[in-house]
């Protein structure tokens, strides 16, 4: 039976404390459901550098012992060899973005298999330049870009007809299919007043959580909400929780809590860390985000709120629209307005303060949130039935199992269909040899006669290994230099003549040594 092999460039590393954005924490929660439920036989990672790998599988030890197939790492370099070599069923990448149009190339020359990508943040508009490049061939319409939600697939599907539109060219043939992001069960079983009393909240508190980093520029303005939290009953407690993305919006807030005199119903956790965040979740009643920036494609923090069996109470945007379905929780409603200008002037921009202008012009309806707000705050038994609905959701949706068997049928289905792609050349790639062949002197060729150096006589008395650098082990490989050294002299025709790997290979292994003056032209 033919062996089924995933294969990617992507690294896939933990994100960093500092770096905790949606993108960073959903392909680091991907690749490990990946690692744990996928029923490949093989997983190929091919990183920009070797020891990546050593990195990978430290980070990732605990699932890689559950896998039941086997782990491959190559270096970019190996990537024709490999493609030659393996029927590999997808290339999967991490990002729409990064390296999957590029790839599409390399495999058109060496492949046959279908690429796929993951959207994140579909609202930068230097994204539109790489699109640009998507209509200029390279893709198969049995490649596809996999997209978290409805909407997103909307904006994506705009995208690409508009900068083709621009270009007068035909849209490019990728695919766009709808594929939710997934993730594990966070739902704990201790007891809800267990968790509340290790957190000193009093047990008759009722609690909204608002899980999401602390930034108005790249996720969502919590002013409104903490003004609607001025009006809310006694017992009322808002937890807001997350990193801290923008310091002076952080500092602003904690004075507009103060200002508001609502500090009593407001408990803010920064940073928690991942034990802390499930009793947080465990411990309040619904959950809330208002989440007001183009930049928010999907919701996370909905999919953790929901697997924790809380209602959500969500702005009427984006991604959100699909995760929060009406027996689930409640969509506050929203308002925008046009702007042609920020449009004309956004690629001359600071993206951040272009994002914090179209999110201050996004307007939910303030009094449906505080109605709503209210409503989950004094009826405990809407919270738990939307709550209940809200989980069972999750598992049948959401959950990592069930999104990796929904990514496996996709990615078995577009290989089972695979149509190559019409031949195209990269504009991305750089012929260095014809670009600057008027640099160098004289070139390598075959009547080059070679002899050892004086050098090479000193260094081989001292039983050293000569230095490699990091980077050239796929080109500069100490069993051919050996191989070079024992036929010296020699020209490089009767090299080649002997030489049964990739001739390539063997001139840039015979350039590197005459540059380390291990040997030289003749005469």
């Amino acid at each position: 039976m033919k062996k089924r092999i995933w294969g990617t460039l992507s690294s896939f590393f933990p994100p960093k404390k500092e770096g905790l954005l949606g993108i960073n924490i959903a392909n680091d929660r991907f690749i490990q459901s990946l690692i744990r439920y996928s029923t490949f036989d093989e997983l190929h990672f091919f990183f920009v550098d070797r020891h990546f790998e050593y990195r990978f599988r430290e980070a990732y030890a605990d699932v890689i012992s559950q896998f039941h197939g086997v782990l491959c790492f190559f270096a970019r370099e190996d990537l024709p060899q490999q493609l030659q070599k393996n029927d590999y069923t997808v290339f999967h990448f991490s990002d729409q973005l990064l390296h999957a149009h590029d790839f599409s190339y390399i495999r058109n020359r060496y492949g046959n298999t279908p690429i796929t990508a993951f959207i994140h943040s579909l609202s930068y508009c230097d994204s539109l330049s790489s699109y640009g490049r998507f209509h200029l061939g390279g893709f198969s319409s049995c490649d596809a870009i996999l997209c978290s939600s409805t909407p997103g697939k909307e904006v994506l599907e705009y995208q690409l007809k508009e900068t083709a539109r621009k270009q007068d060219r035909v849209c490019t043939p990728i695919q766009r299919i709808v594929v939710p992001l997934g993730m594990e069960d966070i739902a704990i079983s201790v007891p809800k007043n267990k968790v509340r009393a290790k957190l000193k909240i009093p047990k008759d508190a009722r609690i909204a959580l608002c899980m999401g980093r602390f930034s108005d520029y790249d996720k969502m303005d919590l002013v409104p909400l903490l003004q609607a939290m001025r009006l809310m009953p006694q017992n009322a407690i808002l937890i807001l929780a997350g990193n801290v993305q923008s310091e002076d919006y952080f500092a602003m807030l904690k004075l507009w809590i103060k200002a508001l005199k609502i500090q009593d119903k407001v408990l803010i956790y920064q940073s928690p860390a991942e034990g802390l965040k499930k009793g947080l979740f465990r411990a309040a009643d619904f959950f809330v985000s208002v989440a007001d920036n183009p930049q928010e494609t999907f919701g996370l923090s909905l999919l953790e709120g929901m697997s924790a069996g809380l209602p959500l109470l969500v702005s009427d945007y984006n991604g959100y629209k699909e995760l929060c379905s009406n027996d689930v929780g409640v969509r506050i409603p929203t308002s925008w307005v046009k702007t042609p200008s920020m449009s004309e002037l956004s690629p001359l921009l600071d993206a951040g303060r272009l994002h914090r202008q179209l999110a201050q012009s996004l307007a939910l309806d303030n009094a449906v949130l505080r109605t709503e707000l209210f409503s989950l705050f004094t009826d405990p038994e809407r919270c738990e039935r939307l709550g209940q609905a809200a989980r069972k959701r999750f598992l049948s949706l959401y959950h990592s199992p069930v999104v990796i068997a929904q990514l496996e049928e996709v990615w078995d289905k577009l290989k089972q269909n695979y149509v190559p792609a019409e031949k195209a050349e990269n504009i991305m790639e750089m012929d260095y040899s014809e670009t600057f062949s008027h640099y160098p002197t004289h070139w390598l060729t075959k009547s080059t006669a070679l002899r050892h150096t004086d050098f090479y006589h000193f260094w081989s008395t001292t039983g050293v290994d000569y230095p490699i650098l990091s980077g050239l082990r796929e080109w500069v490989q100490k069993d051919r230099v050996r191989w070079i050294h024992a036929r010296i002299p020699s020209t490089v025709g009767e090299l080649e003549q002997e030489w049964d790997g990739d001739v390539e290979r063997l001139h840039y292994t015979i350039q590197w040594m005459r540059k380390q003056d291990l040997i030289a032209e003749e005469g």
